[in-house]
């Protein structure tokens, strides 16, 4: 990692939250990991958070990001939030 990283860090602190929250409300059993990962070639910060929860049936991955828009599974397991915390990330 270099010394300084140049960005935007109000805004990577709020796509880290909404991230991280989103894995930690869908993940009852096991784990959520935060990897990062700085490319030198491409000077870019890498961050994946993974997590092992119920995961999102393939139909409704093109609804993800969609603004104010609740997966069928989301609104039954946690009625919390607006649906558009993806879509700011």
């Amino acid at each position: 990692m270099p010394d300084v990283l140049y960005g935007d860090q109000i805004r990577l602190k709020q796509i880290l939250i909404n991230l991280i929250s989103n894995a930690l409300k869908f993940t009852q059993i096991g784990e959520v990991r935060v990897v990062i990962n700085y490319a030198e070639d491409d000077q870019l910060l890498h961050v994946s958070v993974i997590d092992t929860g119920v995961g999102i049936d393939k139909e409704e991955l093109r609804k993800l990001f969609v603004k104010f828009n609740k997966l069928e599974r989301t609104l039954r397991e946690n009625e919390d939030g607006l649906g558009i915390g993806l879509t700011i990330c």
